[in-house]
């Protein structure tokens, strides 16, 4: 039966000296993972800036990034932290990986853990005991292990240091496309709209992607949203595709108007026939590229209007032709004619805050309804389609009442008081 020997002084000191280097290399281990950790989550910081300039951030693309970078940093964590850390190395193991950076031991160490892990009953006691002596004499020499691994400890510390420094300096005070990035890829996991972040810049393009009626018009407008005093420009670029058969035609660039409202922009597009895509661009932001696609539906070609005006303002009827907003006093009895790109059997024009007029179709194949104004708004006009559905057929046009009989009939006739007003 095999017995236990007690410990001698020289056995406790290479215990002592195995216990320090095993803990060296531990530190070894998490410093040299923790700054590849560091440096993944900076390059994912990074990538994530590159993309969110390139495409529109929304919702889904923010927590597309998100999931990548969590699973991209785990995995990183996993192989390079945790796993390393995970390991219990034999005391033979320890002694190899002292006596590879510490030569002078010359095995030494490794001759001593050898024997000692022999059983006792192979007469190894007296070797034993001298083996260490032998090897904790050598390890004196060597600060008791605590030279080991030195100048790499300081080295792994120093680039930790200026890593978790750079990552918390990019996050913080870095370009602005990469602290916006930053605060998207920090969000709590509740928040699921990066447009409430503030700081976070972002554009917000509408109608995106969109079916409108051969010949129709559509207006493109972009919000900018977290640009402050930089967000004073956006431009469009578009291009037509057409079929497979004709190839896309080259990028137009084309500035869009500023609204009256800080960071909206707007422009519109007249007699779209083909299939059509689009982006915008503000500063180093870009939105995805989207598509205006061409549907053969009806849409408005022509407004005129004949208006009726009250009688206290003492003016005759008046005829406008190729109209779209509408500015006349209230009371004003707005006649109006629709023509269409192709025939509608019927339509209505939705108003804002009011109910809808019929429009009804017409003998030439136009088609008519009455307005009375009464406050300001805007209005649009649908046209119905197959199913008894109706459609988008024009865009937003303004009903201006600021009209006034106090002026003489040649300013206030026609709506030319003022310009027209958008939305």
């Amino acid at each position: 039966m095999a017995t236990t020997l007690p410990l001698g002084s020289a056995d406790r000191e290479l215990d002592d000296s195995l216990r320090r280097v095993r803990a060296r290399r531990r530190w070894r281990v998490a410093l040299h993972g923790a700054s590849t950790v560091l440096a993944t989550a900076i390059a994912l910081l990074l990538a994530a800036a590159a993309l969110f300039a390139w495409v529109d951030h929304g919702t889904t693309t923010v927590w597309v990034v998100r999931l990548v970078a969590i699973v991209a940093v785990g995995l990183a964590a996993w192989w390079w932290l945790v796993r390393p850390l995970r390991e219990h190395p034999t005391d033979a193991q320890i002694a190899h990986f002292l006596e590879d950076r510490e030569p002078s031991l010359d095995a030494a160490v490794l001759s001593a853990v050898d024997v000692r892990a022999l059983p006792a009953s192979s007469g190894t006691h007296a070797l034993d005991g001298t083996l260490a002596s032998e090897a904790t004499a050598r390890l004196r020499g060597v600060d008791g292990g605590r030279r080991v691994e030195r100048r790499p400890l300081q080295l792994h510390a120093a680039l930790v240091a200026v890593l978790a420094a750079t990552l918390v300096g990019l996050t913080l005070i870095g370009p602005a496309a990469v602290t916006q990035a930053a605060r998207l890829m920090l969000l709590p996991a509740v928040a699921v709209d990066p447009a409430m972040v503030p700081g976070v810049r972002r554009l917000a393009v509408e109608p995106g992607n969109a079916d409108i009626a051969r010949g129709g018009d559509v207006q493109l407008k972009a919000r900018l949203i977290g640009f402050g005093s930089d967000g004073d420009s956006a431009v469009l670029m578009l291009r037509t595709v057409g079929d497979s058969a004709t190839p896309p035609g080259e990028w137009e660039r084309q500035l869009m108007i500023a609204s009256d409202s800080a960071g909206q922009f707007g422009l519109r597009l007249f007699d779209v026939a083909t299939l059509t895509e689009y982006y915008v661009e503000a500063g180093d932001l870009r939105s995805e590229t989207f598509r205006l696609r061409v549907t053969d539906l009806p849409y408005v070609s022509e407004l005129s209007f004949v208006y009726e005006y009250p009688a206290y303002t003492g003016l005759p009827p008046d005829t406008i032709v190729n109209g779209g907003d509408i500015v006349a006093p209230a009371g004003t009895r707005v006649h109006m004619s629709v023509g269409t790109t192709m025939p509608a059997s019927g339509g209505r024009m939705v108003i804002e805050g009011r109910d809808t007029v019929a429009l009804t179709e017409q003998p030439d194949g136009t088609l008519a309804g009455t307005l009375v104004v009464r406050s300001p708004g805007f209005y649009t006009v649908e046209l119905a389609a197959t199913g008894g559905s109706y459609v988008r057929g024009s865009l937003d046009y303004a009903i201006d009442d600021e009209a006034r009989p106090r002026y003489p009939p040649d300013i206030a006739r026609g709506g030319v008081l003022r310009g027209p007003r958008r939305r």
